[in-house]
């Protein structure tokens, strides 16, 4: 119990190392501060399900997540507590397991600012990597990309972050590459974290993470690599580029090492109550290839040994009121494989899918 506490106030220190982490909504904060959200959406989708069975029936309502947060700000420190039922993000994504509605404690953390430009926090949050965020509010696109499965989606222990004004580094150390429970966090990550702002409108990510991850069957060293960079052109416009490499090393007997990798640009427009977005992304993985949430990619079906999966997705957004959204997405994906099935149960290298989602924050 004693080591398992201190490993959980040592890894959350590093959520505040990367430039994209941490205070999404800008400005002064407040003493005490109650927010939360609702994302909820239904899906229409060409096809019955994927290879694997992993996501029937494809067609139905989503409660994809509804969160309360907690926040306690002192002069130099915070106190965050946020509780979420719902499916995982990746529970709406094109691969992957249909993730259950649980009720998970997000975040449970500690944040703490030196005078020194030194950054401390403790115990658990959503992940930092990549560009897109666990939440769905804080997306243009409403499902996420693939890349997004190969960084974790919660860690639990502590990071240390330091401040060089236009830069910032930082170390964190971790129970394992968490999902939504806890299930698969009794290995250890650690990972380093660099921010470089050269510029106001530009901001570059690289992140290194390595660690030991198990799905229940397999066991593997996992390395991972990871760049962002995000520019905003102008008010209305912005670009953004993520590429994130995953390398397994097996340490189960039997098993292969695998490797698997996302790259992915977004360009997007904000028109005052609209937000359009574009997302296209090229995945190349191995087949059987452990993910860094806990699931293997899909198994190969045509006798390969890799695959590739091209997706573009086209997202509009538009404000109800200050506090509503609803977003409508259009998505494709390719396949070197048929990875996917039909209405008739043959196998299929394509799949289209639409998106429609409310999102409420308060």
């Amino acid at each position: 119990m004693g080591n398992k506490l201190i490993i959980a106030i040592l890894a959350s220190l590093a959520f505040v190392s990367t430039a994209f982490a941490d205070d999404h909504d800008g400005g002064e904060k407040k003493p005490f501060a109650i927010t939360g959200d609702f994302a909820g959406s239904i899906q229409f989708h060409d096809n019955e399900g994927n290879a694997a069975g992993r996501l029937n029936p494809h067609d139905e309502f989503n409660v994809n997540l509804i969160e309360i947060n907690l926040e306690k700000n002192w002069s130099k420190s915070s106190l965050n507590l946020s509780i979420g039922y719902g499916n995982t993000a990746a529970g709406v994504n094109a691969l992957g397991t249909q993730s259950a509605n649980t009720l998970n404690v997000m975040n449970a953390f500690y944040s703490m600012d030196s005078s020194y430009g030194v950054n401390f926090k403790f115990g658990k949050w959503e992940a930092p990597f990549g560009i897109e965020h666990y939440n769905h509010v804080e997306n243009a696109q409403y499902t996420r990309s693939y890349g997004f499965n190969l960084t974790p989606y919660f860690q639990t222990g502590a990071a240390v972050s330091y401040n060089g004004g236009m830069w910032e580094a930082g170390f964190i150390a971790s129970n394992g590459q968490g999902r939504d429970t806890d299930g698969n966090d009794s290995n250890k990550t650690m990972a380093l974290t660099v921010g470089v702002n050269p510029m106001d409108q530009l901001a570059i990510d690289a992140n290194y993470i390595t660690g030991t991850e198990s799905n229940g069957t397999l066991q593997a060293q996992l390395n991972t690599m990871d760049v962002s960079i995000a520019y905003m052109v102008n008010e209305m416009f912005d670009v953004a580029f993520n590429y994130v490499s995953m390398a397994t090393k097996a340490t189960t007997a039997g098993a292969t090492d695998e490797t698997a990798t996302s790259m992915a640009v977004y360009a997007n427009a904000n028109l005052g109550m609209a937000t359009l977005g574009l997302r296209y992304e090229q995945f190349a993985y191995d087949d059987n290839a452990v993910l860094s949430n806990g699931f293997a990619a899909n198994p190969g079906v045509n006798g390969k040994t890799e695959n590739t999966i091209s997706a573009i997705t086209l997202a509009a957004k538009a404000e109800i009121d200050q506090n509503a959204n609803v977003i409508l997405e259009y998505r494709t994906d390719s396949s070197d494989e048929q990875i996917w099935t039909d209405k008739d149960g043959a196998g299929t290298d394509s799949q289209n899918t639409i998106t429609a989602g409310l999102m409420y924050t308060f």
